[in-house]
């Protein structure tokens, strides 16, 4: 058990020893500068109807699978966990057009589940070290705050300062 979790500890190591130079390298840059006249919130703007449809569509299909998936194992069953998620789908994108809601409705909720997410990751992979559970949250929190004062520094998703 102490071996695996050498490995992936080293491994996680490796990956950021080998992330840094691409990242000072401006590689990401390079990749990323077909995207740099794409506007993704205008976009989202004008097909959000579509756009919510599949991440709906994979969410529901998703859940049926998991919930009557069991009931109905035949190719007739996978037809069917696949129709109850897209009507499911259709039915909530219709009504997102009748109700005038839509994804981007999330925003502020968005960020509030990055947020725990990420401090969750990190008192996971800190208690996963056997550390207890009250230090590995004290250190959790200091770490989050950490990051999220660094934001006004450093780019990230969701820093409150504007440029």
């Amino acid at each position: 058990m102490i071996e695996k979790k050498l490995k992936i500890t080293l491994f996680i190591l490796v990956l950021l020893l080998i992330a840094i130079p691409l990242v000072s390298a401006n590689m990401v840059d390079d990749l990323l500068s077909p995207l740099a006249g794409v506007d993704f919130s205008e976009t989202y703007d004008s097909y959000s109807s579509i756009i919510d449809f599949f991440i709906y569509a994979i969410l529901f299909i998703g859940l049926a699978q998991v919930t009557i998936g069991k009931r109905f194992e035949s190719n007739g069953g996978k037809a069917m966990v696949v129709a109850v998620g897209l009507v499911l789908a259709i039915g909530l994108v219709i009504s997102e057009s009748v109700i005038g809601f839509n994804l981007r409705s999330f925003g502020p909720l968005a960020a509030a589940i990055f947020i725990f997410l990420v401090g969750l990751v990190i008192f996971l992979g800190i208690k996963g070290f056997g550390m207890e559970a009250v230090g590995a949250a004290s250190i959790t929190i200091v770490i989050t705050y950490c990051l999220f004062r660094l934001s006004e520094y450093f780019p990230f998703p969701f820093s409150t300062t504007s440029e």
